[in-house]
């Protein structure tokens, strides 16, 4: 492992080379918020598509995943937080290197103020299960932050266990405190903050440009800036200091932590899933042997090029996913390490009516 300034070099802690003999296990959430004002769509196919290419491309087996969503009929198969929390705690248990885990989670996203200093960008991402809501003060109280998914699933992790994880969520891009974000170069990315500031400034020439200024806004906006330039170092420090990992953990996020992701119709009319989604299994389907520069071009490109066109209301911007790992990665190596497996031809993966499965938590 190597690293010269901000660019990634060399391979990882573990051998990139060599291919996983151990257990293969796998995690899906679907959140749908059935019957509630937050209703999402899409969420369900997403999963659907993710289950499709473990199964078909990557050797993964059906008694070894634990899917969670709102069509069982089954408490326990809820994407409840409890039931998430032990879906975590099932995916890391007794994990061994060697094996290679596989986490998805497709659902709402928020953002809500750190508390704790580790966040570059001042806030902790969070997911959203389907019982995020408090029913009788209608609170967004029952969430589940980074801090908690770096808890569960990376900091039990040994060396040479692998997880790949998939978040298709809004305000994801950290969400799993991981301290090494790259861009499409290869280059470690510190640019959560330069964005913070790009959009003020550029709401401040919007303003100016139509004649009318702010002042109240600028002030804001000024310290606001302040606050994020000086917290960014520190906080960066402090995240590589007690957030990396010996384990290969590589996080798959739809967009930036200050920003939203979407859905869109797919396939066929009608069939709703999400961007991230689709853009992850089209491209790992037409190309496995992609390296993650490689993959997180193509799957912007996707994002970029088909999402917009499938999104049925008109957008303001374009979402960006993100590619954040445990510890300094090669930017050479293939995507199939985090899912090594006899790579079966390849195809894309059919759309599964949704059925129920064993659930193999006790």
């Amino acid at each position: 492992m190597g690293q010269t300034g901000n660019t990634v070099s060399g391979s990882c802690a573990s051998n990139p080379n060599k291919k996983s003999s151990g257990k293969r296990k796998a995690v899906l959430i679907s959140a749908m918020y059935y019957g509630q004002r937050s209703r999402l769509c899409g969420t369900l196919n997403g999963a659907a598509a993710m289950y499709g290419l473990l199964l078909d491309h990557l050797n993964y087996k059906e008694e070894n995943m634990v899917i969670l969503n709102e069509t069982s009929k089954y408490p326990h198969c809820q994407p409840t937080k409890e039931n998430i929390v032990k879906a975590m705690h099932w995916l890391v248990q007794d994990a061994q290197p060697g094996d290679t885990l596989f986490f998805f989670f497709g659902g709402h996203g928020y953002s809500v103020d750190d508390l704790d200093g580790d966040e570059p960008g001042c806030f902790d991402s969070v997911i959203c299960p389907v019982d995020f809501e408090n029913p009788r003060t209608k609170a967004f109280d029952n969430m589940l932050s980074d801090d908690d998914i770096h808890r569960y699933m990376v900091k039990p992790l040994k060396p040479g266990v692998r997880l790949t994880a998939v978040f298709d969520s809004c305000h994801s891009g950290s969400v799993m405190d991981l301290p090494y974000n790259y861009d499409t170069s290869g280059k470690q990315n510190h640019s959560g903050v330069f964005q913070f500031v790009a959009k003020y400034l550029a709401r401040a020439l919007a303003s100016y440009a139509k004649g009318s200024v702010d002042l109240k806004g600028i002030k804001n906006g000024a310290w606001l800036i302040k606050k994020r330039l000086t917290a960014n170092r520190k906080a960066e420090q402090k995240s590589e200091a007690t957030k990396s990992s010996q384990a290969d953990v590589v996080q798959w996020s739809a967009c930036r932590d200050d920003d939203t992701g979407y859905v869109a119709p797919f396939c066929k009319p009608y069939c709703y899933m999400g961007v991230m989604s689709h853009a992850f299994v089209k491209s790992f389907s037409e190309n496995p042997q992609q390296s993650y520069v490689q993959f997180l071009h193509s799957v912007r490109d996707i994002c970029a090029t088909e999402g917009p066109k499938q999104v049925p209301k008109p957008v303001d911007h374009l979402q960006v996913p993100q590619l954040s790992c445990s510890h300094p990665l090669g930017k050479t190596q293939s995507i199939t390490y985090f899912c090594p497996s006899i790579i079966r031809s390849i195809s894309p993966p059919s759309q599964p009516e949704w059925l129920l499965w064993q659930y193999p938590i006790q």
